[in-house]
């Protein structure tokens, strides 16, 4: 009876050794879908304003640590801003961590919002993800983690404060939690043979 039990114990582990030889594992790791430092380009970012008088632009030198960074200027109201659409790398029903780093010469109330829309009623809902007041001269994290609904397309991030004052934003990021595909050492070196 031992024996048996042995080689049942045996058999099982053989099993399992062959199964995962051919069969990739699932492994989630955080990473960031969206990294925009603005060194080389505006990463989609635009100035949105209803007169078209905003205006949004790549300055080497003001961003943080004395990096390139984006200057937003002309606003002739609060609620213009900074914006940029991230819907090709984003999904709704997905929980992502949201931060950008913003500053400016006078003491601003800023804020960090998302817009997303519904797919099927296209009704748009905004979270003000963080909110913040920030000294004259000197940088703040704007960051917060959110999950929109499940049928949420557009991920709309927009960058404003509450007066007209010029301001200036550097390194947005959003990270989140990435599914890939890791084939164990044996499935790879057959694939390499």
């Amino acid at each position: 009876m031992k024996r048996k039990r042995l080689y049942a114990a045996i058999t099982a582990v053989i099993c399992t050794a062959a199964m995962t030889s051919v069969m990739p594992m699932q492994s989630v790791q955080a990473s960031a879908l969206v990294q925009n430092d603005f060194e080389i380009t505006y990463g989609g970012w635009y100035a949105e304003s209803p007169d078209w008088s905003a205006d949004v632009t790549a300055i080497e030198g003001i961003g943080f640590d004395g990096t390139r960074g984006m200057k937003v200027t002309d606003r002739t109201s609060p609620e213009d801003g900074a914006v940029s659409e991230k819907d090709l790398y984003l999904t709704g029903g997905e929980r992502y961590d949201y931060s950008v780093r913003v500053s400016a010469e006078t003491d601003q109330h800023f804020k960090l919002t998302l817009t997303v829309e519904d797919i099927k009623t296209g009704e748009k809902t905004v979270k003000i993800l963080d909110e913040k007041d920030v000294k004259g001269g000197e940088w703040a994290m704007l960051s917060a983690s959110y999950k929109a609904p499940m049928n949420s397309k557009s991920f709309k991030l927009t960058i404003t404060t509450d007066t007209t004052d010029d301001f200036v934003y550097d390194d947005v990021k959003v990270v989140g939690k990435q599914q890939t595909l890791v084939a164990s050492a044996a499935a790879s070196d057959k694939g390499l043979k």
